[in-house]
């Protein structure tokens, strides 16, 4: 190598040397790809998300998509099923795949018993409120049939019906009471209650003829005074009959409420199968803890 190629390389070689001490730039493309990827890799960001990664170091869960029902109305909170698997991790401290299987199914009993729990209670009220749907069903025939005959004692005798009279003769007085002639409602309450509302002279009536032809400054005297008589009854007997209707429909659907017995019958040999297989899976892996245990106490008394 002559004088120049020396001269040449010699600033190259120590830009070598100089370059094994400090990093070598990152190339602008290389930069923005590890851009990208850090932010691919942040981690959850919802609170739900953060609880669900927080369980990420054990190894349990396997099997938890499959035993949540994801659709439909019993629709379950697969959080609900990893945090009953987290308490019960923590509660056997399994060792090995076998030990973890277990706890797993251990869980999973607990989990179908709380399904059957739901179950059930779900079904009970289903029952009750299709008894409830006929029993309201029936109460408004009831009280459409009173109202379009004008039976008054058919009227006083349900709560809707006392509800309908009130709200009348509340509208009525606001009428009255702000100098106007509400004949329609007036000539129903004559209907319903004649000695109260006929007005006194009654008018001669004629065929077409509403029993309330016009409403004298007399006539709103006795109306008013007639609202308030009947107001005072009617109040207090609305109470007493909404309760008595209330009461009535509680002992109907007491019993009428467990009617379906083939489907607490199936959760009921459900719950026993299950229960069987709890104790199984327990029974199994405290045999697998107390036979690892003693290996581990043998291999420690032959170390020494």
């Amino acid at each position: 190598m002559d004088e120049q190629s020396f001269q040449d390389e010699a600033p190259h070689a120590q830009d070598s040397e100089l370059d094994s001490e400090k990093p070598r730039p990152i190339s602008e493309k290389k930069l923005e790809a590890n851009r990208r990827n850090a932010q691919k890799s942040t981690g959850p960001v919802s609170e739900e998300g953060k609880k669900i990664s927080s369980m990420n170091a054990l190894k349990h869960g396997l099997l938890a998509r499959d035993m949540v029902v994801t659709r439909g109305p019993y629709k379950e909170d697969e959080m609900e099923l990893l945090e009953l698997l987290e308490s019960e991790w923590e509660r056997w401290n399994p060792v090995g795949r076998a030990e973890e299987l277990e706890v797993e199914k251990i869980a999973h009993c607990y989990w179908r018993t709380m399904r059957a729990v739901r179950y059930e209670t779900s079904t009970i009220e289903k029952r009750a409120a299709g008894v409830r749907d006929r029993h309201e069903g029936r109460l408004q025939r009831h009280f459409e049939d009173a109202l379009q005959y004008g039976h008054v004692m058919r009227l006083e005798g349900s709560a809707r019906g006392l509800a309908h009279i009130i709200d009348a003769l509340e509208q009525v007085k606001q009428e009255l009471a702000a100098g106007r002639q509400p004949v329609e409602l007036l000539t129903w309450l004559v209907g319903i209650y004649p000695d109260d509302f006929t007005p006194d002279p009654a008018p001669a009536v004629t065929e077409g003829t509403a029993p309330v032809a016009h409403v004298t400054p007399q006539y709103v005297r006795q109306a008013m005074a007639a609202i308030e008589k009947q107001l005072g009854r009617l109040r207090p007997l609305r109470k007493e009959v909404a309760q008595a209707e209330k009461a009535q429909f509680e002992l109907q659907i007491g019993p009428l409420a467990l009617l379906d017995w083939k489907s607490l019958e199936r959760t009921g040999r459900h719950e026993t199968r299950n229960e069987r297989h709890l104790d199984r899976h327990i029974e199994r892996l405290e045999g697998m803890q107390q036979r690892r245990r003693a290996s581990v106490r043998t291999l420690n008394l032959g170390s020494r």
